[in-house]
C-alpha cells in the first residue's frame, strides 16, 4: 500500500508554480406550499495558490476544522452525530467561512425566465 500511495502522491503534486481552482454551481426549483416556484443558482469559484496550499484543500478542509473548533469553544451546541443540514450548524460555519473568502454566492429567479437547464 506505501508503494502505491507514494506513487500516487509523486504523480499528483501540483507543481511549485501550478494553482488550482474549485467550480462548484447548484441549481434548484424550489416549490413552496403556497403553489409559488423559485428557481435558486448558488454557485462558488475558489482558488489555491503555488504549492500546497490547494483549493480543495481549503473547501474540504476549513469547513471541517471551523466545525470542529466551534464544537471545542461550544459555539455549536448540539450533541450527537449530525450531517451539517441543521441551521445551528451550518450558518455558524459558512460565517466563519466567508471571513476567508469561501461563500457561495445565490441568485434568485421566477421559473419563467428561463433560468433552469433542460439536461
Amino acid at each position: 500500500f506505501e508503494v502505491t500511495s507514494d506513487l500516487m502522491i509523486d504523480k499528483m503534486m501540483l507543481d511549485t508554480e501550478a494553482h488550482d481552482m474549485v467550480v462548484m454551481q447548484h441549481i434548484f426549483l424550489a416549490s413552496y406550499p403556497d403553489g409559488s416556484k423559485e428557481v435558486i443558482k448558488s454557485r462558488m469559484l475558489d482558488y489555491g495558490t503555488s504549492g500546497t496550499n490547494t483549493s480543495v484543500a481549503r473547501t474540504v478542509a476549513l469547513p471541517a476544522a471551523i466545525s470542529v473548533l466551534m464544537i471545542l469553544e461550544n459555539k455549536i451546541t448540539i450533541k450527537g452525530v449530525y450531517r451539517p443540514v441543521l441551521p445551528d450548524i451550518y450558518n455558524p460555519v459558512l460565517d466563519e467561512l466567508e471571513k476567508i473568502d469561501i461563500k457561495m454566492i445565490e441568485e434568485y429567479s421566477l421559473p419563467e425566465s428561463g433560468n433552469i437547464p433542460s439536461w
